[in-house]
C-alpha cells in the first residue's frame, strides 16, 4: 500500500470531493484516484477535533490549510527553540495550549526528531550563505572574544561581539585544547576570504591561553 503525506491525502480528498459533488458514484471516483473504496469513505468521514472550530477543522484538511499548519510548528521550533533557547517541551506545551494538537501530534519523541532536522538544516544554509556572502565582503580585521561553558562538559567558543556572531565552538576534554583550538578559528577565518586574523582576544576572566598554559605545568 502506498504511503501517502499529509498533504497528499488532503489533496487527493479536495478532488475526490469535487467529483462526489458532481453525482459520481464512491467506488469510480475511487478507482480513478488509486485507492480504496474504504479509504475513500474514511477520508469522507468527518474528524473530531474536540474544541476546535469546526470552520478551522475543515480549513486545516485542505492542501492549503496542511500547507499553513506545517508552516506553524515549523516556525514555532524556530521561534521557541532556537531562536528562544527553550526546550522540544514548550513546542508540545504550545500545541496543546493553543489547540493545534487537535490536528498535529504534540507527543515529545515526534518533534524531537523534526527539531533535530531543522537544526541540521539551519547550519547547513548557514554554512552555504557563509560561503556565498564571504565572496562580495571587503577584508578587514575583527575583534574576537573567547570564552568556555560548560554543556555540560567543556565547550570553547569563540564570538565577534558585534554582531554576536559564533565564529567557532568546539567540545574540549580540558582546558589544554585553548591554543589549537585559537588556532583553528584562525585558519578558519582566514580561510573565508573577507576576514583577517582578529586583533584582540577578550574574555570574561584569565585568558584561555594562559589557563591552558597553567594546566600543561601541572
Amino acid at each position: 500500500m502506498k504511503h501517502r503525506s499529509r498533504l497528499e491525502r488532503a489533496e487527493q480528498r479536495g478532488a475526490a470531493v469535487a467529483r462526489l459533488a458532481t453525482g459520481q458514484p464512491q467506488r469510480h471516483v475511487a478507482a480513478e484516484l488509486g485507492v480504496a473504496r474504504s479509504t475513500l469513505q474514511d477520508w469522507c468521514k468527518p474528524t473530531p477535533v474536540g474544541a476546535a472550530p469546526a470552520v478551522l477543522a475543515a480549513f486545516v484538511a485542505t492542501p492549503e490549510g496542511v500547507q499553513w499548519l506545517h508552516q506553524v510548528v515549523v516556525a514555532a521550533h524556530f521561534v521557541i527553540t532556537l531562536h528562544g533557547g527553550a526546550g522540544v517541551r514548550m513546542v508540545c506545551e504550545f500545541l496543546k495550549l493553543s489547540g493545534l494538537s487537535a490536528f498535529v501530534g504534540a507527543s515529545y519523541g515526534t518533534h524531537q526528531a523534526l527539531n533535530a532536522a531543522l537544526e541540521e538544516m539551519v547550519v547547513a544554509v548557514a554554512r552555504e550563505q557563509r560561503a556565498a556572502l564571504a565572496v562580495g565582503m571587503p577584508h578587514r580585521a575583527i575583534t574576537a572574544c573567547e570564552d568556555e561553558t560548560f554543556h555540560p562538559q567543556i565547550l570553547l567558543v569563540m564570538l565577534e561581539p558585534v554582531s554576536n556572531f559564533l565564529l567557532r565552538e568546539q567540545y574540549a576534554a580540558d582546558r589544554t585544547a585553548a591554543v589549537s583550538f585559537r588556532q583553528g578559528c584562525m585558519n578558519a577565518e582566514r580561510g573565508s576570504g573577507s576576514v583577517g586574523a582578529p586583533r584582540h582576544w577578550r574574555t570574561q576572566g584569565p585568558p584561555l591561553s594562559l589557563l591552558a598554559e597553567r594546566a600543561s605545568r601541572q
